[in-house]
């Protein structure tokens, strides 16, 4: 079992739920083939204003 730090974690779990309202907001789909993570996928999500995101973990 690997163990992480909470100054870790809280990033990590941050950016995945920013990824994840993204993926449902922008593509209305619950899901996203890595395959089909491209230059326009990347620059789409940089472009979204961070206080967009409903998702913050304290």
């Amino acid at each position: 079992m690997h163990l992480y730090c909470k100054s870790t974690a809280k990033p990590y779990w941050t950016c995945y739920n920013h990824v994840e309202q993204f993926i449902t907001e922008v593509y209305k789909a619950e899901d996203f083939r890595m395959k089909d993570i491209n230059h326009q996928f990347i620059s789409r999500f940089e472009s979204v204003p961070e206080k967009s995101f409903r998702f913050h973990i304290q």
